[in-house]
C-alpha cells in the first residue's frame, strides 16, 4: 500500500504495531487495542506525495522505536506493508526492494 493510505497504529504498554489501510481501518474497534495512531487519517499525511510521504514514513518508524521502543523487528515487519518504505530503505535489509 502507499504511505498516504496506510494507518501506523500501535500500543506502548503491549509493544504491539500494526500498519492497515485506511479503507480496513476500524477506528473506535482499534482504538482500545492501539492507542496511538499516525498516517493517513492526519490530514497532511493523507496530502503527502513523493519525498514528504517518504520522509513522514520514516519519521513514523524513528518515532515508533526510539521514542516509544516499540520492537524494531516488529515495526519493520508491519512496514514492510508500505511501498516507500520497502524502496527507500537499503536493499541488502530483508523486504528492501533493489531498484538498480
Amino acid at each position: 500500500m502507499r504511505a498516504w493510505e496506510a494507518v501506523i497504529t500501535w500500543n506502548r504498554e503491549t509493544k504491539e504495531v500494526l500498519v492497515s489501510h485506511i479503507s480496513e481501518r476500524n477506528a473506535w474497534r482499534l482504538r482500545e487495542q492501539y492507542p496511538s495512531d499516525v498516517g493517513a487519517t492526519w490530514g497532511d499525511r493523507a496530502a503527502a506525495r513523493g519525498a514528504k510521504a517518504v520522509a513522514f514514513v520514516f519519521i513514523d518508524f524513528h518515532t515508533l522505536v526510539v521514542r516509544d521502543g516499540m520492537p524494531i523487528e516488529a515495526v519493520h515487519r508491519e512496514f514492510l506493508k508500505i511501498d516507500e518504505y520497502r524502496r527507500h530503505m537499503s536493499p541488502d535489509i530483508p523486504g528492501g526492494e533493489d531498484f538498480s
